[in-house]
């Protein structure tokens, strides 16, 4: 069955191309990445290994999420800049079928001091999660070749451009914080609580919740970090995005870990658990990582 599977897989991608390649249809791209038709399931038409196939970005040079390697990862003392008004930000937490995602309805959460455009200003967009198939490999990015139980991405946009759409595909559009989860048994932080309290709302595809959350709650008490110049880790995969990965992890409850995991995905309503929505990591190609810390 797994032959025949594997057989047909590798005849649809033939036909896609060559049907293509003889009538000069162009695969179809999407502009976004939160559009529909992705998934991270091994073997499926749709999955990681094919979406170059339909999105050609995601075949680029300059691709994340990749292994950070410490000590090949040259010291530069870069130190972000946080511009936040208030303490709560009213938004939509929502299950999209790929991850569970905070959008912000308000302005005014931003940040400065990115290497290689440091008087820039990003506004946060989102933040979402990521998690593997277990708790052992949930994060997209590693170090040293470590990985933690989860990953959080605060998006960030480029102010001048206005809008993330407009800023997605530029060079100087995005910056995303990467945080690592790490998972204990521990008394509830903001977060547990938060994910406790709206948590089954979002079990379904397309559950949501309007809200008010604290993302930078969420900041490791630490700011060692790395910065690399990549891409979204979904479709369309643009190499648009300025990573700042933090070097330490934040801590979540287990019960806050298994809600998220436990959320349904657009595949079949199967849990994220079942196949995680990881990208698996990417080469470096030489890319220079810098650190802030000795």
């Amino acid at each position: 069955m797994e032959k025949l599977r594997l057989l047909l897989l590798v005849f649809s991608v033939n036909l896609i191309i060559s049907i293509g390649q003889s009538k000069k249809i162009h695969l179809p791209a999407r502009k976004t990445h939160h559009g529909f038709g992705f998934d991270y399931v091994t073997g499926s038409i749709m999955g990681p290994q094919n979406w170059g196939l339909f999105w050609p970005d995601c075949k680029g040079n300059r691709q994340s999420p990749i292994n950070i390697v410490t000590h090949d990862a040259l010291y530069y003392p870069f130190k972000l800049n946080y511009l936040i008004e208030g303490c709560n930000f009213k938004g939509m937490f929502k299950n999209n079928g790929h991850s569970p995602t905070f959008t912000l309805n308000d302005k005014g959460t931003q940040i400065s001091g990115i290497p290689r455009f440091p008087t820039d200003i990003f506004e946060l967009y989102n933040f979402h999660f990521h998690f593997g198939h277990s708790e052992n490999d949930g994060s997209e990015h590693s170090v040293d070749g470590k990985k933690y139980a989860g990953e959080m991405h605060m998006v960030h946009y480029n102010t001048k451009y206005d809008t993330f759409s407009k800023a997605v595909n530029k060079d100087d559009g995005l910056v995303v914080l990467g945080i690592f989860l790490q998972d204990l048994n521990q008394k509830f932080n903001a977060f547990d609580k938060f994910i406790n309290h709206h948590g089954h709302k979002l079990k379904c595809i397309n559950g949501q919740v309007k809200t008010k959350f604290n993302p930078f709650t969420l900041l490791p008490k630490k700011d060692d970090s790395f910065f690399y110049k990549g891409s979204l880790t979904t479709p369309g995969c643009f190499q648009s995005v300025n990573w700042v990965v933090f070097k330490h992890p934040v801590h979540i409850s287990k019960k806050t870990l298994k809600t998220l995991r436990e959320m349904e995905t657009i595949y079949n309503h199967e849990q994220i658990s079942v196949a995680g929505n990881c990208r698996p990591e990417q080469p470096s190609n030489g890319r220079v990582v810098l650190r802030n810390c000795k």
